[in-house]
């Protein structure tokens, strides 16, 4: 019971039904995101094996659906999230259906032009046959209808099965590839090309029938008995449009850093650059983990009140500023460690590393901004913002390239993402309907990181002892200071794994 009791001081404003949905969606995306997580790897080292052609066809297989989820799946999971937990049960379905129709029909002039030019399909799929091309465009079908299921399933806060149906694609690809890799070798050599799309799509596909049966039989899904009616809820066009202008601005920009440096410095300059960044990324990618069930468990708050929903937020902000500090802590004191993991060639680049672990360990938590605009429908604000960080980065790395080249680079990206963010936090503290509080707290974070970066700077590389000593230090520092008492660490802790 004292799990129990810890989770209802917790979040005491929010009723206990979406209270315990919501500590349920935490404990799912975080378990089955980390259980998972070997098999995307393994997934990698098979087709790695299997020959760089075969892990090419799958490294596009991933460009291919990040195009899909960003372009053409039309204002993204935000649509679905935002407003299937304000309709009524009976508005549901119809809602879902009518924004497929309107996905499809998007689907289609995508279509038309591919057909209209299709060698402006190579930009996505290389060199190849045309006809298969615009097959594989057509049975995008499958993804946007699985984005359909799974966003429709964290809206009404079932984040559990959303979860295990996004994961069932990892382990179940990773299956596939280990019984073709070790069993059917020749085949997998001759076919891999149509092997790899086919795997993914059934396996889609697959997922998206499973979440389709669960959802049509839930409660909260009853449309009225007779005709199925189509419907779209008031503010829909305008929302969807914003969200859309919003993914594609941050599509590009997840993509813009990585041609600018393949295209002005080459690939073994982009590899360089892909080997530094991936320790920072990992700090957004934590924090993505926890911001994925953010979201829904906003949207299905606000309509309760604004106490509910500013308590909501506390929790996941206080979360998220422990988390940023134990991982960025960590990773800058440890910077020894991980230039060492990445090569004798990286040493000379340690004081980088650390800076750009320091700007994204800064930058991390404050990214909450942009789901707190999307949750309460002024997400339109992140576009603008996000062009403002395009143009920021663009002139700190004209200025910056040429003088330190991939150090340049770095750092741009680094500090554009930190103004970025911080700007969208700032706008959603003057905007959403509730009260922040404690984002003064950040602060607290921003010291204890920053001293951790001059010590690292200052002794670099840092004994693994003396790093670890001075990340305990660091950490409990970062406790006394941000006034975490033990009552509430100890809730924060059961409202991840539970009692």
């Amino acid at each position: 019971m004292a799990t129990v009791e810890g989770e209802t001081r917790l979040l005491a404003a929010v009723p206990a039904e979406i209270r315990g949905r919501i500590f349920a969606g935490m404990r799912w995306a975080l378990w089955l995101s980390l259980l998972a997580m070997p098999f995307g790897y393994g997934t990698n080292i098979l087709l790695a094996r299997a020959g760089p052609e075969v892990l090419g066809t799958y490294g596009l297989l991933m460009v291919y659906l990040g195009v899909v989820s960003s372009l053409v799946y039309l204002g993204g999971d935000a649509v679905v999230v935002r407003f299937l937990p304000r309709l009524r049960p009976a508005d549901r379905l119809p809602f879902l259906v009518a924004y497929f129709l309107v996905l499809c029909g998007w689907l289609g002039l995508w279509l038309l032009a591919a057909t209209l030019w299709p060698a402006g399909l190579r930009y996505l799929f290389g060199k190849g046959s045309a006809p298969f091309q615009i097959l594989l465009l057509g049975l995008a079908s499958i993804c946007l209808l699985l984005s359909l299921v799974t966003a429709a399933l964290k809206g009404l806060l079932e984040i559990r099965l959303a979860q295990g149906l996004l994961r069932l694609l990892t382990v179940g690809q990773f299956v596939v590839y280990a019984a073709l890799l070790f069993g059917f070798r020749t085949l997998l050599a001759a076919h891999y090309r149509t092997l790899i799309w086919a795997v993914y799509l059934v396996l889609a596909l697959l997922a998206a029938s499973l979440g389709l049966r669960h959802l049509l039989g839930m409660p909260q899904v009853k449309p009225d008995p007779g005709r199925l009616r189509l419907w779209l809820p008031d503010g829909f066009w305008r929302y969807t449009l914003s969200s859309q202008a919003v993914s594609v601005i941050w599509f590009f920009l997840a993509q813009f850093d990585s041609l600018l440096v393949l295209n002005l410095g080459g690939l073994a300059e982009l590899g360089r650059y892909v080997a530094v960044m991936t320790f920072p990324m990992t700090m957004k990618a934590v924090s993505g983990l926890f911001l994925e069930t953010f979201l829904p468990s906003l949207t299905n708050v606000l309509s309760v009140g604004p106490d509910a929903a500013g308590a909501v937020f506390k929790m996941y902000w206080r979360l998220l500023l422990l988390i940023n500090a134990v991982a960025g802590c960590g990773l800058i004191l440890f910077v020894g460690p991980l230039s060492w993991l990445l090569g004798p060639g990286y040493s000379a680049l340690r004081p980088v590393l650390i800076l750009i672990l320091l700007l994204m360990t800064l930058a991390s938590p404050a990214w909450i901004g942009g789901f707190l605009l999307a949750g309460v429908g002024r997400q339109s604000r992140s576009a603008w913002i996000g062009l403002g960080q395009l143009g920021l980065y663009l002139a700190l790395f004209i200025f910056s390239w040429p003088r330190w080249r991939l150090a340049g680079a770095v750092v741009s990206y680094g500090a554009a993402l930190l103004a970025s963010n911080l700007a969208l936090l700032a706008v959603a503290k003057r905007t959403v309907p509730m009260e922040l509080a404690g984002v003064g707290t950040y602060f607290k974070l921003a010291g204890t990181a920053i001293a951790a970066a001059l010590l690292a700077m200052a002794w670099t590389p840092l004994p693994p002892t003396a790093a670890g000593g001075a990340f305990a230090a660091a950490v409990a520092c970062y406790l006394l200071w941000a006034r975490y008492r033990v009552g509430e660490c100890r809730q924060l802790i059961n409202a991840l794994v539970g009692g």
